[in-house]
């Protein structure tokens, strides 16, 4: 299952709302959290194939 991607506005709102489940996660949980809406995300997608892509497309650049 995949929509039509985010546009900008809807992608701020939501990472706003991703913000602050980190900070309720707290620095302890946070990984937890990620890994798990990671997981999530990737359920409801139904496609591993765009999955490894994004996975990959986050890894770029984090140095």
């Amino acid at each position: 299952m995949t929509g039509t991607p985010m546009d900008t506005e809807a992608l701020e709102v939501w990472w706003e709302a991703l913000a602050h489940a980190i900070d309720r996660a707290g620095p302890q949980h946070e990984t937890m959290f990620l890994a798990k809406l990671a997981l999530l995300l990737g359920r409801e997608t139904g496609d591993p194939e765009l999955c490894q892509r994004l996975m990959e497309q986050a890894l770029e650049d984090l140095t």
